[in-house]
């Protein structure tokens, strides 16, 4: 395999061991490369750590799976060969956890395995030897992509805690809110006053940090992403209430509620 297009600087191999996988006090990025390559290893440790990317080889994919990553920015390389499992088998493994975007590296054109990982999920699929600016354009657009997953992971939290700090009656007010009752309706569900049901609607919004209805219907729906389904499917359709279907009898013009021998027996 040829890696001479790298183009790293020299190292021996006992520096660039003791280098890779060096914890720095708070790293920004970090690149997690899983391999039985060494070679592949050193001559791509000294170019990833010049632009400023922390580095962690592990040789084997249950040691790996046995690390507990630190909430940074990063993305997994994956060589196509590992000691204990296939890159494929790793990434299937990976597939139904939170992992960083994956980079699969191999040192063969193959079409089929290409194709194969990019749709299992695969990031990105780079051939050995490959240009380093490619490399690196890959890693940095894979730490933009897991930086905002990991920002929506963390609302996607804050939202969760906001929705279990509801009380018990909150919590039902907010699931009729959302599935469109009117508080005069929720009141007759419920059996509370309707004046009752504005106090506690004014503290879901509130503690939901919802400025809006329509904010609030959307956080619903993103708890409901959550495993929150208690929210879209606790509540019948309003239009099932029966002051919803007494409102809209009484807004309907009376001619429209005859029936048609009615309508012309006073002509």
């Amino acid at each position: 395999m040829r890696l001479d297009t790298f183009q790293p600087r020299t190292l021996s191999r006992a520096t660039a061991f003791a280098r890779i996988g060096s914890e720095s006090c708070e790293p920004c990025r970090i690149a997690y490369i899983v391999t039985d390559d060494e070679q592949l290893v050193v001559h791509m440790s000294d170019m990833v750590e010049r632009a400023g990317i922390q580095m962690k080889w592990f040789r084997s994919a249950s040691e790996y799976l046995g690390y507990e990553r630190p909430i940074v920015a990063s993305c997994l390389l994956i060589s196509r060969k590992i000691s204990d499992v296939s890159g494929l088998d790793l990434q299937r493994k990976l597939g139904p956890t939170m992992c960083p975007p994956i980079i699969f590296l191999s040192d063969e054109g193959d079409i089929s395995l290409c194709v194969r990982a990019i749709k299992e999920g695969a990031y990105d699929f780079l051939t050995i030897p490959a240009i380093s600016s490619r490399l690196l354009e890959t890693m940095e657009a894979a730490f933009t992509k897991d930086r905002a997953a990991i920002i929506m992971r963390r609302k996607d939290e804050e939202l969760l805690r906001r929705w279990r700090s509801l009380t018990r009656r909150e919590t039902e007010v907010m699931r009729y809110t959302v599935a469109g009752f009117l508080n005069k309706q929720t009141a007759g569900d419920l059996g509370i006053a309707e004046n009752t049901v504005q106090v506690h609607r004014g503290r879901v919004m509130r503690k939901m940090c919802a400025d809006s209805l329509a904010a609030l219907v959307r956080m619903s729906v993103r708890l409901a992403d959550r495993g929150e389904n208690s929210l879209l499917h606790a509540v019948p359709s309003p239009t099932e209430d029966t002051f919803a279907m007494s409102t809209t009898q009484r807004a309907t013009p009376v001619v429209e509620r005859l029936k048609p021998h009615e309508r012309t027996a006073g002509r």
